[in-house]
């Protein structure tokens, strides 16, 4: 599925196809956490990968680095629901990237975090990637860049 969520990233701009990170989410202490997300019948749908690394820079307690729903689960409800689990799981502050250009994503993020539940959003355009910082239930608003 990596290969497959690069190739079509790589539409949109410029985007490392080796993807250097990948054996890290499965070695212990290195705060990165794999998912892989299911549709409602219990099949792979996708994955996401999360960590600590902010996109901005600033200090956040999860950061999305990606997040990759199959073509043919896409419309289904599958990555709406993948996303409240993931910060239900996770609450704290938290910030995701999206390529300036890759507008189908933009538009998904925009409303899935606006019916999430999630508190203090706002995005910003740093570079080439618009970024979404807010906090997951349970938390409190993040400070405004």
């Amino acid at each position: 599925m990596l290969d497959a969520y690069l190739a079509e990233l790589a539409r949109f701009g410029d985007v490392d196809l080796d993807y250097p990170w990948f054996d890290a989410y499965w070695h212990e202490g290195e705060a990165r956490w794999p998912y892989v997300l299911l549709d409602g019948t219990g099949q792979t749908a996708g994955f996401a990968l999360v960590n600590t690394h902010a996109p901005s820079g600033v200090r956040v307690d999860h950061a999305l680095a990606e997040f990759y729903v199959l073509p043919e689960r896409r419309g289904s409800g599958t990555g709406r629901a993948a996303v409240r689990a993931l910060l239900a799981a996770n609450p704290g502050t938290w910030e995701l990237s999206v390529l300036q250009f890759n507008h189908r994503a933009r538009r998904f993020w925009s409303s899935t975090l606006d019916i999430a539940e999630v508190t203090g959003l706002h995005s910003f355009e740093m570079g080439d990637v618009t970024i979404y910082r807010f906090c997951a239930p349970g938390d409190r608003p993040p400070a405004a860049q």
